[in-house]
């Protein structure tokens, strides 16, 4: 019953996943014009943002002095206009214009990854034992998480003279590799090449 239950849920993210955002394109809230003047300008320290609470942020709060800082220009939403995607060694945080006006559309941390069908994908290593955390996420048209996955795969190891073998889980349940791999693979398969990082310079 529970694999039925699981199976019936990553069917459902891939058929998400493999049409893309089925975007509610609202042109009252959404300013037309090409944002990319304003992302710009926040770049460079012009202009503040609106975090989700409303507060005003720059682009300070987002970067440190570590030299992994980096954006890219990608319409995450698929309405055509294109998102600002920035990504330091701290978070990873997409900003839009809403009501011409600069917002944070989504916020992740730095181990996520967008990915080309508009999902974003978070990979993260840990140890004792050795494992690989993944969260797999389709995102709606105002950045809010429509549906998710959360998948790991954990090595062998011994502990106390006792060996304990490989184990896999989708959403906390244990699942065979042979069932881990058909369900995972499809998505672990997606590129992110058609987003192109470029450095942010320091401000």
């Amino acid at each position: 019953m529970k694999k039925s239950i699981l199976l019936m849920l990553v069917t459902v993210l891939l058929l998400l996943s493999a049409c893309g955002q089925d975007s509610q394109k609202d042109s009252d809230s959404v300013t037309k014009s090409d944002p990319t003047t304003l992302y710009d300008r926040f770049i460079s320290g012009d202009i503040s943002a609106l975090s989700k609470n409303g507060d005003e942020v720059s682009i300070n709060d987002y970067v440190d002095d570590s030299t992994y800082r980096m954006y890219a220009i990608y319409d995450m939403n698929g309405d055509t206009i294109p998102e600002l995607l920035i990504k330091t060694a701290r978070n990873f945080t997409i900003f839009w214009t809403k009501n011409n006006e600069l917002c944070v559309w989504y916020e992740g941390t730095n181990y996520c990854s967008p990915l080309n069908n508009m999902a974003v994908l978070s990979e993260r290593s840990g140890g004792a034992p050795e494992h690989i955390n993944y969260r797999y996420e389709v995102l709606g048209y105002n950045g809010e998480t429509l549906i998710y996955v959360e998948f790991a795969e954990y090595s062998s190891f011994e502990y106390e003279g006792e060996q304990h073998p490989e184990l896999y889980e989708i959403n906390g349940l244990e699942v065979s590799k042979d069932v881990y791999t058909s369900l995972t693979a499809p998505l672990l398969s997606i590129k992110d090449d058609e987003i192109k990082w470029e450095p942010i310079p320091t401000v």
